[in-house]
């Protein structure tokens, strides 16, 4: 049985981590032992070059054998997890949820609203000023957003002027990174707080 990754297969972790860095691991299994084992599946797993800001790696392959082909997937792409973990991309699981992107970026708990908004808005603005530059459409939003709150005010635009277009595109990486990441501390804590009031619920009445 394949382990679990805070409450995931190795495989879909990989997956939802390339959906932030760019980019899809390619798995192919075929049939056939490695000598002299018994008939198993053999797994090749090739994940693409990452570059981020905390640091990245060229294209890599991994193979994993087991007696059935998810397995192997399973096992390839625990491989490749372990190795991301060693180039500091991946937080290791230790009964939480792995983030891919900033390791050791600040929770939304610790995180003022206000910065969440500037956030926002600094990843908008990136986008818009990347794409009137004239190279392509804008690059597609996370889908992260914050209820606006007209007490809050405006937020301090972000300055862009004078920056080129390789230096846009790392600002919006980074922006887009710590979208994902805010997303993922927000599902993770609306989670908690759902069991807690599940568990609240389904406690007998006290007399």
């Amino acid at each position: 049985m394949a382990h679990r990754w805070a409450n995931k297969y190795p495989k879909s972790v990989l997956m939802e981590a390339y959906q932030i860095w760019g980019g899809t691991p390619v798995f192919t299994v075929e049939d056939g032992p490695p000598p002299p084992a018994s008939p198993k599946f053999t797994c090749y797993l090739t994940i693409p070059t990452v570059h981020t800001p905390n640091g990245g790696f060229e294209e890599t392959r991994f193979t994993a054998w087991a007696r059935s082909k998810k397995a192997a997937e399973h096992s390839a792409a625990e491989k490749s997890l372990e190795f991301i973990v060693s180039r500091g991309l991946l937080q290791a699981p230790n009964n939480a949820a792995v983030v891919p992107g900033l390791v050791g970026s600040p929770g939304v708990g610790d995180m003022p609203l206000e910065e969440v908004r500037l956030l926002q808005q600094r990843l908008r603005i990136l986008s818009v000023q990347l794409a009137a530059a004239g190279h392509g459409e804008a690059p597609a939003s996370s889908g992260f957003a914050l209820p606006e709150d007209e007490e809050a005010g405006a937020v301090t635009p972000v300055d862009v002027d004078g920056l080129s277009e390789e230096q846009l595109r790392q600002e919006l990486r980074q922006a887009q990174e710590q979208n994902a990441s805010l997303r993922q501390a927000l599902s993770r804590e609306h989670t908690r707080r759902k069991a807690a009031v599940d568990a609240l619920m389904s406690s007998p009445a006290r007399q």
